[in-house]
């Protein structure tokens, strides 16, 4: 099921559609001040750097995750290492050859 999205008019009868979280957001003013200097050297809205640094700090997190879990570091490594090696088969018709030779080599049931 799909959320309600509410919808408003501006001044000129043209609708605007929202998606997800609403929120007032209160800056002291010096970091108010900081984001909009960023915001005009970034040639984006206030509301688009905030948008950017929202995502760039949820990656940095999820990095920090990544890199502090061994068996994580571990499974992306080999990912790599079959990667370089050409073990890893990309498209439909690789795929297809790959059961292809994988159902050659398994033993009937």
């Amino acid at each position: 099921m799909h959320p309600v999205i509410p919808v408003a008019l501006n001044r000129l009868g043209a609708s605007r559609y929202y998606f997800g979280m609403a929120m007032t957001l209160r800056l002291p003013p010096e970091l108010e001040a900081e984001l909009r200097l960023v915001a005009e050297e970034q040639r984006r809205s206030v509301h688009q750097t905030v948008l950017v640094a929202i995502e760039t700090y949820l990656a940095l997190k999820e990095t920090a995750e990544i890199r502090a879990d061994p068996d994580t570091l571990r499974a992306l490594a080999q990912a790599r290492e079959s990667v370089r090696n050409g073990d890893v088969h990309r498209g439909v018709d690789a795929v297809r050859r790959l059961v292809e030779e994988r159902s050659v080599h398994e033993p009937a049931s």
